[in-house]
């Protein structure tokens, strides 16, 4: 889930219990991804910025990577392969890849 404050919260889905909520960053987050690719206590989350900045988070929320991908804000985050997504604003859309811990357009 992403928060207007900027922080970043994950929820159990079969008992709706918290996983995690972290700080990352000072505006609105507009966008999540839970990553549907991820090997089991490696999960991988990410958020996207009203700045259009992009965040990857690690199973327990620990922010593992971050940087700037899009001008303005990003509205939408496709998971397409392991590490790979497609991050979208309103100019268009970045394949990010995740690459040694690093985010890389």
């Amino acid at each position: 889930v992403g928060l207007a404050n900027g922080k970043v919260g994950a929820i159990y889905s079969n008992n709706k219990k918290e996983k995690f909520v972290t700080d990352v960053s000072n505006v609105p987050i507009t966008a999540v991804l839970a990553d549907t690719f991820d090997t089991a206590g490696k999960s991988l989350f990410y958020a996207g910025d009203q700045r259009g900045n992009l965040f990857v988070l690690g199973e327990k929320g620990d922010v593992i990577h971050s940087l700037k991908v899009r001008d303005g804000p990003i509205f939408a985050i496709q998971d397409v392969e392991v590490k790979k997504i497609w991050v979208y604003s309103d100019k268009g859309r970045s394949v990010v890849t995740l690459e040694n811990n690093e985010l890389k357009v």
